[in-house]
């Protein structure tokens, strides 16, 4: 199953998110590849809200039959930076509701872990039916980012064989 955009916002937005995983859990997908932007002002709640919306529907990252389902998610831009965006302003919400401790770029990483359960990295490599998928989890792929990633995996990312690639930002050039 693929998504993105999912824009969890105020209590209640993640209804649309829970329906979508249980029309992919009830068509027994592998896996799920959500392509940025999960959490709309990028706060740390909204990514947790949308979080537990996947474990509501795949606890254990299981479907019903026991069939694992693997996460493919990256983040995007409001994730990092959505509070930049004017909602504060649009929403009339105070300033402690993006202090720095409630947003997921203060501490990407820890977001990451806190609300998925998994260790964070910059490019992840995932694996699903014997395809490759290399998660970015970047706003731009950079070669000195690229390489040493490349190199620890270049065994699973030869020529010869297929890999996906997925990242939320457009690709420049």
């Amino acid at each position: 199953g693929v998504l993105s955009d999912v824009h969890v916002s105020a209590a209640g937005t993640e209804d649309l998110l829970e329906k979508a995983f249980v029309f992919f859990r009830d068509a027994k997908v592998d896996a799920v590849l959500l392509a940025g932007d999960i959490a709309d002002w990028g706060l740390r709640e909204q990514l947790e809200r949308a979080a537990a919306t996947w474990f509501k529907v795949f606890p254990d990252d299981r479907r019903p039959d026991g069939a694992p389902v693997e996460r493919l998610f990256v983040y995007g831009n409001h994730d990092h930076e959505g509070w930049k965006y004017g909602y504060q302003k649009r929403h009339k919400l105070p300033d402690e509701d993006f202090a720095p401790e409630k947003l997921i770029s203060t501490d990407v990483a820890l977001a990451w872990k806190t609300a998925f359960r998994e260790e964070f990295a910059p490019i992840m490599l995932k694996e699903v039916k014997g395809f490759k998928f290399v998660l970015c989890q970047m706003k731009e792929l950079k070669q000195a980012d690229w390489a040493p990633f490349a190199a620890a995996h270049a065994d699973e990312l030869k020529r010869e064989k297929v890999f996906f690639f997925t990242q939320h930002y457009h690709l420049k050039g």
